[in-house]
């Protein structure tokens, strides 16, 4: 096992993608990848919670963050992001509810939440997307 990647990573301007999945890495998400558009760091030994500063960043569009061990809530920092068109973080052990802010992020079409302790109902803004396994959660819708 590794214990985390450099957070310098973030300081790299030019770089646009950074797979570091299946590497067994371990430790918690540097916040400072936030200012990359693309990462995928799934199916790791990462833990902790998802830093709120990844929803600091416009340039962020596809965040998969899948098959860790990661906890705490979903920050919904992450909504609102004008970019953002893909979330991944199933199988993880969050908890909470699904914030109603990820439905503000314009370009979100592809939410994958499931295999976590996730409660509460969907919001509104989050029922139609065209890639989701939110109907397979077995939580009811919210109220509008």
């Amino acid at each position: 096992m590794c214990d985390w990647t450099p957070s310098a990573l973030g300081d790299l301007p030019r770089l646009e993608h950074l797979i570091l999945s299946r590497n067994r890495l371990t430790g918690a998400i540097p916040p400072k990848l936030g200012d990359l558009p693309n990462f995928e760091m799934s199916q790791n030994r990462l833990s902790g919670e998802i830093p709120s500063k990844l929803g600091e960043t416009p340039n962020l569009e596809n965040l998969d963050l899948s098959r860790n061990r990661l906890s705490g809530e979903i920050p919904s920092a992450l909504g609102g992001l004008p970019n953002l068109a893909s979330l991944t973080l199933r199988e993880n052990r969050l908890s909470g509810e699904i914030p109603p802010a990820l439905g503000e992020s314009a370009n979100l079409a592809d939410l994958h939440l499931g295999g976590n302790a996730i409660a509460g109902c969907i919001p509104p803004s989050l029922r139609d997307l065209p890639y989701s396994d939110l109907p397979s959660l077995g939580l009811r819708l919210c109220d509008d």
